[in-house]
């Protein structure tokens, strides 16, 4: 139920007397008579009272509007802080959707796309040349084709800071090289056969296991180390700019090879 305030009580009662008023005075002429002489008597009384009441009047109008005002803007101000939060979801789900979108290209990019590793058995001596050699795999891991696009591989001494120097790239009899498209599942096996000595010729030394084995010589320095590098760079039917890297280190007592110089050298992107 509405509450009347005092302001709307009193012009109420205002109107309600001015009414009566204005009844009385045109049912009376002696009564209309006496009333005109009185207001002149009284004429700055009545129009000090009049003033009194526009003042009061456009004061309350005053207050009213000032109050509507004031509920505009606040209406206005609810409004602008629902819209910046509204904004800020939206940029927020924004931001999800494309941090999804991005995962999911990154996903199928990796799914989808050649992956070449290299995988090495250890060194053997050749029945028929008498040459000892390290046979490694080259396989594509993944579901599409792999195009090779500069592979370089083979022996390597290390340098001054004791890193493996760079492979070089094969003759065109190489496999890689010759076949450059390695297929989906594919695992190539190859050969690289140990660098022979300055003048030539293979030196032969015993091992010093149970089997007796003969070893080839190398003839390295006390500071010089041989690896195994190979770095291919590659491609796919829909990306580009992929890289395997290996490095294995040759340990001579052992006749054998094992990863080293960590991630630098060895890698798949």
């Amino acid at each position: 139920m509405m509450r009347l305030r005092v302001s709307e009580l009193v012009l109420g009662f205002l109107l309600g007397f001015a009414s009566l008023l204005i009844i009385f005075l045109l049912s009376s002429d002696v009564a209309l008579h006496d009333l005109v002489i009185a207001l002149d008597t009284h004429n700055g009384i009545i129009t000090a009272i009049a003033t009194g009441f526009i003042a009061w009047f456009t004061l309350s109008l005053r207050q009213s509007t000032d109050k509507l005002w004031d509920a505009g803007e606040r209406q206005l101000k609810l409004t602008a802080d629902n819209f910046a939060d509204q904004s800020r979801d939206m940029q927020a789900s924004i931001a999800a959707a494309n941090r999804s979108a991005t995962a999911a290209e990154r996903a199928l990019f990796e799914l989808e796309r050649p992956w070449i590793f290299v995988a090495q058995t250890r060194a053997q001596l050749d029945s028929e040349t008498h040459e000892f050699f390290i046979e490694y795999t080259v396989a594509n891991y993944g579901k599409l084709p792999a195009i090779i696009e500069y592979p370089t591989l083979g022996f390597v001494l290390n340098d001054a800071h004791g890193n493996p120097q760079p492979p070089f790239y094969p003759d065109e009899t190489h496999s890689l090289v010759s076949a450059p498209i390695l297929a989906a599942g594919e695992h190539r096996r190859l050969k690289e056969y140990f660098p022979a000595s300055e003048d030539g010729t293979i030196k032969f030394r015993e091992t010093v296991d149970e089997h007796m084995e003969r070893v080839p010589d190398l003839g390295l320095g006390p500071n010089q180390d041989m690896f195994f590098r190979a770095v291919i760079r590659y491609r796919g039917p829909t990306s580009i700019g992929h890289e395997t890297g290996v490095s294995w280190l040759y340990r001579e007592p052992f006749f054998d090879f094992v990863a080293r110089s960590g991630v630098q050298f060895n890698y798949n992107r």
